[in-house]
């Protein structure tokens, strides 16, 4: 079995997201190496979900976690061997596992371990469709096989069905506990009432080759039925997912790129006078406003660094970073990372007060080569780690937020008979600072009257009809094809690209 230090899971919880407007970037500071001479404890992860490959036998048991290569010692109980043993025929026989538990890490903080608290399925991988299985959008599942049966519960919908029929019953009493009995009531449309009751504990169907962590009972007007049932996991906010970029900053400070990726891997790549160092890991989230980020490797060596960062909209910020225990100020107290690329935000995020702003009518078209925009444009595909051959752009500029300083408004060459790519920078004292990408905006552009979190709505048509783009606090929509269809508010005045699709185009140098 490969071995690998288990501080690499550190990545693995339940996120939410945040949503307050970014603030201008500070200057990012030097590091320096004065450190306090206790050892501070890395921040505990919550209570979250896991699944992936496990093999047991000889008094350990390695996990794999989806999505990894490399297998990692698991700390476990009675109930788990219990349950492997009479899932596997024989020691360290793969199986697919899910479970809920915590990861702990070890006194010197050079390691760490994983404890199953709860077993929610587990199954021998060949049978089993693994980390293809799909594990959101549902409350639970549940299933018999003598009689056949299974049901689903998603939001206030519960679908049973029996070999014989399938029913759609609206549920009106519900209550939804992972550790606790749940009892369910629903009403199907001719009037008939089913209750399910799921209930933790050892559950094995397919005649004891598959464990399920809860047991279920259903009665129906034609029967009662018992089985097996799993709970789903929490859905998963992806908005902290992207790329982050330290301002580009003067002589002897410090410039850091971030990326923190879909399964919870991460690259820190921090650029000083003396020159880059490239540190990986992964990340977590244990609450609405605070990323942890947990470094495990640099230069083919092990490492055990976490840096905590405070969200705020699109920013990252951190004032030290975590080395063994050793604990290491930023000199002059803040690093800010802005990210570089658009993402979702709860529809219940407070939302400030909308400015009042008087507009002039005005028809706004390009007006040449700005340096200062293709500079942001050519530093958005550098972060973006994408050539900018044969693409070329056109822009204009307009305050959108009502701050008094201009945007950029652009669009990329990249186009269809939908319209073409926009990208808005916004812009600040030291320049333009990447906000979103909208594809498929054909211009002129009206800028409408509304506004969200300060920013103006765009519209736009797509094949005739009019596509309202409005702010979420993050960016402006990623796709207006998909957007319905609507009219224009009360407009302005002000049409950006106003005689229609750019016909001169500059080069992103």
């Amino acid at each position: 079995m490969k071995y690998r230090s288990l501080l690499t899971m550190l990545s693995l919880p339940v996120l939410w997201s945040c949503a307050q407007s970014p603030q201008p970037a500070p200057q990012a500071p030097i590091t320096t190496e004065s450190a306090t001479l206790t050892r501070v404890p890395f921040s505990q992860v919550l209570e979250t979900n896991f699944r992936g490959q496990l093999a047991l036998g000889d008094n350990e048991a390695w996990f794999t976690p989806c999505g990894f290569e490399e297998a990692f010692p698991l700390t476990y109980g009675d109930d788990l061997k219990m349950i492997y043993n009479k899932i596997s025929p024989r020691s360290f026989e793969p199986t697919y596992v899910e479970f809920a538990g915590e990861i702990v890490p070890s006194a010197n903080q050079t390691d760490a371990s994983i404890r199953v608290d709860r077993v929610h399925h587990m199954a021998l991988s060949k049978t089993s469709p693994q980390c293809t299985k799909a594990v959101t959008g549902f409350h639970f599942k549940a299933k018999g096989d003598n009689p056949f049966w299974n049901t689903l519960v998603a939001g206030q919908n519960l679908t049973f069905t029996t070999q014989s029929s399938s029913q759609k019953y609206d549920i009106n009493l519900s209550k939804f506990e992972t550790t606790q009995r749940n009892n369910i009531r629903a009403v199907g449309k001719n009037g008939f009432v089913l209750q399910l009751r799921l209930n933790p504990g050892h559950c094995y169907s397919d005649n004891g080759r598959v464990y399920w962590g809860y047991q279920a009972e259903a009665d129906a007007a034609w029967g009662k039925y018992q089985g097996c049932a799993e709970p789903a996991w929490p859905d998963v906010d992806t908005s902290i997912i992207g790329n982050y970029m330290g301002n580009k900053l003067h002589y002897g400070q410090t410039v850091m790129d971030l990326a923190l990726n879909e399964d919870y891997s991460a690259t820190l790549v921090t650029q000083t006078q003396q020159g880059k160092k490239t540190e990986s890991g992964f990340w977590k989230s244990n609450n609405p406003t605070e990323v942890s980020l947990f470094l495990t490797q640099s230069a083919g060596k092990p490492i055990a660094k976490e840096i905590i960062f405070s969200r705020e909209g699109l920013a990252l910020t951190a004032s030290e970073s975590n080395n063994a225990g050793i604990v290491t100020q930023y000199q002059g107290g803040v690093f800010q990372l802005d990210k570089m690329s658009g993402g979702q935000i709860l529809a219940s995020a407070p939302q400030a007060q909308p400015k009042q702003r008087r507009f002039s009518p005005a028809n706004i078209n390009p007006t040449g080569l700005d340096r200062q925009i293709q500079q942001a444009v050519a530093e958005y595909f550098r972060y973006h780690r994408t050539s900018p051959a044969n693409t070329k752009f056109s822009a204009v500029k307009y305050d959108l937020n009502g701050d008094g300083i201009d945007d950029a408004i652009v669009q990329l060459n990249w186009c269809s008979k939908h319209g073409c790519v926009m990208l808005v920078f916004e812009g600040t004292g030291k320049g333009y600072q990447f906000l979103s990408r909208t594809e498929h905006v054909a211009a002129p552009i009206l800028v409408g009257q509304s506004q969200q979190y300060h920013w103006q709505t765009l519209y736009s048509q797509v094949a005739g009809d009019w596509r309202s783009l409005y702010y979420n606090g993050v960016s402006y929509p990623g796709n207006s094809k998909h957007l319905s269809s609507t009219s224009p508010d009360r407009s302005t005045g002000v049409v950006l690209f106003a005689n229609g699709k750019p016909r001169t185009w500059y080069a992103i140098r």
